[in-house]
């Protein structure tokens, strides 16, 4: 069984521990009853001489740690405790406080002063804050006779504190997010608070700031936008942001400042009695504003000249719009004027060569043939003048169709055999089994073959031979054909200028602009006209060892 402890003196309890395992039954009944009887007679002197709150939980104490009286508040909540609080006989406790409460009520006893806490306590498995008192009960001789513990729940105004001091840290927060310094004037605009940050920025102690007045803390500007808002603001006393405000440092430098601020009135007597705000450093922020500046108008400038030279650009487009029509009405006017005399001559000289009047003498026969060869030589001339000029206007119609390469080579051939006689070469051969379809412009592309096959006879002696290869390319999708000699070649830093405009190759395999032998455009269009055909033409040369120029057409697909 537990210690039963007198409320009258130590000697007693004392007594009362040596002797209690040798008690009888009656003995701890009566030393119980007057126990009890002592905490009734504490109880009434006491509560006689107190005045306390009901609805708060509370209780009074012997000297020696047992509960004299706890109302029904604090019955409720030692209950609900879990062994945190002492059970007073009443809700059939012991009576006797927790070791912690008794280490408290010992501190107030000896002390003979009244002790505050906050404390934890677990009720029903909810944890409560409770503000708790303890206060000593002297009886007449100021001798101590007791111990009064009250307590008061606080949890709601505990966690509406906590929420309070979070939502100040976070208004905190954002204003420092959002500002640099802060400060107050009062009702004639004097300053009478500036926080330290001012002093750090500008390095002027923010004390010798204070009693200043705001207008006179720095010059006020226009801002970015060109707006200064403070200016109109202030003697209004209304609110205002972003009033820029010029400040020298403590070393001459000037620092530029965002002020904003909202009027502080009475709440009582609605009259006006400062303003608070805050400032932001927007130095760098306006030396970017700046830079910017310079930067559009670096290209404004750069835009005016660039319009002003597209507009000489176009003047020069219609000025060369307008010669590019030009030439194309004197080329047409030249295909007209020249051609058709030109035709009517070589007519004339035909009718002389074939003696269709009769016969003539030998030297006017010859006479005959010369002006036939000069006329259609100088028409050679003209059609490749025409078509290299047609070329660079971008005005060449190609007709792409799908054409029999057998027939493009033997027409080709017949074309140019009256050159391999005069060269005493024998003509080329053809001999295609396999007949291919190429997709090209027929005309152009024997033309093109036609060129090809008299460089090849004009450069070639009786010695020498004149073929063609035909292959598919490996891709299967194109047709590579190449004429080739055994002539005199081209020497190689002559090669790369073969397919130039008004070069020609000359017969020691040199190259050189264009003589009375001929204009030096046929392996120039040639090249051209193939290439819009979606082809190609390579060539491969050495001296004294003749030349290959191999022509790549797009093959008919097969599907």
């Amino acid at each position: 069984m537990g210690r039963v402890v007198s409320l009258k003196n130590d000697a007693l309890i004392k007594q009362v521990n040596e002797q209690i395992n040798f008690a009888s039954s009656d003995e701890i009944q009566a030393t119980t009853n007057d126990l009890r009887q002592a905490a009734n007679d504490l109880k009434r002197d006491v509560l006689n001489r107190l005045i306390i709150d009901e609805t708060d939980p509370y209780f009074l104490c012997s000297e020696d740690g047992y509960i004299a009286h706890a109302n029904s508040a604090y019955r409720v909540m030692a209950m609900a405790s879990g062994g945190a609080l002492g059970v007073p006989f009443e809700a059939g406790g012991d009576g006797r406080l927790t070791m912690q409460v008794q280490a408290v009520v010992e501190e107030v006893k000896n002390t003979q002063e009244p002790a505050r806490y906050t404390e934890r306590l677990k009720i029903d498995g909810q944890e409560k804050i409770y503000s708790s008192k303890y206060f000593p009960v002297f009886n007449e001789d100021q001798a101590v006779v007791g111990v009064v513990g009250s307590f008061r729940e606080i949890t709601r105004e505990i966690e509406k504190m906590r929420k309070s001091n979070e939502s100040s840290q976070r208004l905190a927060d954002f204003a420092r997010a959002t500002s640099d310094w802060f400060w107050e004037t009062d009702r004639e605009l004097n300053f009478k608070m500036l926080s330290d940050r001012f002093t750090a920025i500008t390095g002027r102690p923010a004390a010798l700031i204070m009693g200043s007045n705001l207008n006179d803390l720095g010059a006020f500007r226009h801002n970015v936008q060109g707006d200064s808002p403070g200016l109109a603001a202030i003697p209004a006393h209304k609110a205002f942001r972003n009033q820029l405000v010029e400040i020298l440092d403590v070393d001459g430098n000037l620092v530029k400042f965002h002020l904003s601020g909202v009027p502080v009135y009475n709440h009582k007597t609605g009259d006006f009695e400062g303003y608070r705000g805050a400032g932001m450093d927007v130095s760098q922020y306006y030396e970017q504003v700046a830079e910017a500046s310079e930067i559009r108008e670096t290209l404004e400038l750069a835009l005016k000249e660039l319009t002003r030279k597209n507009i000489e650009l176009d003047r020069a487009n219609l000025s060369a719009n307008a010669a590019l029509n030009a030439k194309e009405e004197f080329l047409a006017s030249i295909s007209h004027e020249l051609r058709t005399p030109l035709k009517a001559i070589l007519s004339f000289a035909d009718v002389l060569s074939h003696e269709q009047f009769g016969p003539l003498p030998v030297k006017y026969k010859s006479t005959g043939d010369s002006i036939l060869n000069a006329g259609q030589y100088l028409l050679g001339l003209i059609e490749d003048i025409l078509d290299t000029a047609i070329i660079d206007t971008g005005d060449v119609k190609i007709d792409r169709q799908a054409v029999s390469l057998r027939n493009i080579i033997e027409q080709a051939r017949a074309l140019s055999s009256f050159k391999a006689t005069e060269a005493g070469v024998k003509p080329i051969d053809v001999d295609l089994t396999d007949d291919m379809m190429v997709f090209a412009d027929e005309r152009r592309t024997i033309q093109i073959f036609v060129n090809l096959m008299i460089n090849a006879y004009k450069f070639s002696s009786s010695d020498d031979r004149v073929g063609i290869v035909v292959r598919k390319v490996s891709d299967g999708a194109m047709v590579a054909v190449t004429v080739w000699d055994t002539g005199c070649g081209i020497s190689v830093q002559d090669q790369a200028h073969v397919f130039d405009r008004f070069i020609k190759t000359q017969n020691n395999g040199s190259i050189k602009g264009a003589n009375n032998n001929g204009a030096g455009l046929g392996l120039h269009i040639s090249r051209e006209l193939v290439r819009l055909m979606g082809g190609d033409i390579k060539m491969v040369s050495e001296m004294g060892k003749g030349s290959a120029f191999t022509v790549t057409l797009p093959l008919v697909s097969q599907e």
